[in-house]
């Protein structure tokens, strides 16, 4: 038996569906496949947005639950006094003891000696601590309520491992 070529027409007419097939894949599947892969791309990035939001969530609730915590309404303004130049040498242990009132473990308190001799009726304090952020405003507050206390020169804050270390240069006024 021989093997008979098939009829040119016949050829013809499996050529077209052939390309018919491939265009409908081509047209049809093709696009479908690639939309399917690009909302699978987002699904992936909102999921991660997702687990971001839920690991933060709790972080966000203490924040919210602080700032609904009365604030003072009333800041301490106290009268202006003059340190007595016998108090300056007790000076140091009133602010460690100031600082550990408020759970601060006082790394240093040095006062400036050249602001103790130059007669300008002010001592510069420079202090170094550790302690919680939180307590460093009430610490704040009270030292708002010093009568001596001129003012603030400067506050450095960094983080130390787990702690906060903060650095304060403080001018009191004395006689």
């Amino acid at each position: 038996m021989a093997i008979s070529k098939p009829p040119l027409q016949s050829v013809r007419y499996i050529v077209i569906c052939i390309g018919g097939i491939l265009g409908f894949i081509l047209l049809a599947i093709f696009p479908g496949y690639k939309a399917l892969d690009n909302m699978d791309k987002k699904i992936l990035k909102l999921q991660e947005k997702n687990d971001e939001q839920a690991a933060l969530h709790p972080l966000f609730l203490d924040l919210l639950k602080q700032s609904k915590k009365e604030t003072p309404s009333k800041l301490p303004f106290p009268k202006k006094a003059k340190l007595a130049r016998e108090e300056t040498g007790e000076i140091s242990d009133f602010f460690q003891e100031l600082a550990r009132k408020h759970n601060f473990k006082v790394q240093r308190i040095v006062p400036d000696v050249l602001t103790l001799t130059d007669g300008s009726g002010y001592l510069a304090l420079d202090a170094t601590m550790t302690g919680s952020f939180l307590n460093f405003r009430k610490l704040m507050l009270q030292l708002g309520e010093i009568p001596y206390l001129e003012h603030i020169e400067s506050i450095g804050i960094r983080t130390v491992k787990s702690n906060k270390e903060f650095r304060l240069k403080v001018w009191i006024a004395q006689e």
